[in-house]
């Protein structure tokens, strides 16, 4: 999905006793890496990763720019963060990782966050926000167009275990 970002949007306010900042990634790193895993856990397509190859993806990877993304806090704790990538050639911004704490959810916090990193994008005179969703992910579909986003391309994948497939005995080849 992409937002163009020539009208220079605003962060706006986050809801009510959330605070928004940059993301610290030596700081974070943990926390954030502990979020991560609580916030996709219940997806049946998530594998666990250690924290460090969570950061080296998500943080510390050659196109990361943790200035551009943000940690969500509740009374001081971590409760929602986005980690962004810079394509600098491109002028995109894209958003690498959105997760919030499922004991969070549905309180306004991704749109906040959305809002403040898509600023963020802007100011730094990037012309587009950019990101990848699962098109069978209902919710997270409406919540990236609630913030202006709209579909680019699509792919259908289809799959099927190899055992399914005529003559091809189960676990074999």
């Amino acid at each position: 999905m992409f937002r163009p970002l020539f009208d220079r949007p605003s962060a706006g306010l986050p809801p009510i006793g959330v605070a928004l900042r940059p993301i610290d990634p030596e700081g974070d790193l943990r926390s954030l890496h502990a979020l991560d895993a609580r916030a996709f856990a219940a997806d049946p397509g998530y594998t666990p990763e250690s924290v460090v190859h969570f950061g080296e993806l998500s943080l510390f990877a050659h196109d990361s720019a943790p200035a551009l993304g943000c940690v969500a806090l509740v009374g001081g704790t971590p409760v929602g963060f986005i980690c962004s990538c810079r394509w600098e050639e491109e002028s995109v911004g894209y958003v690498d990782v959105l997760a919030v704490d499922p004991s969070n959810q549905r309180r306004g916090i991704a749109t906040a966050m959305l809002r403040y990193v898509f600023a963020a994008y802007a100011s730094t005179g990037l012309a587009e926000a950019q990101l990848s969703v699962a098109s069978d992910n209902p919710r997270a579909l409406a919540l990236y167009e609630s913030v202006g986003m709209t579909e680019r391309f699509r792919y259908e994948i289809y799959e099927r275990p190899l055992d399914a497939v005529a003559g091809t005995p189960a676990g074999g080849r």
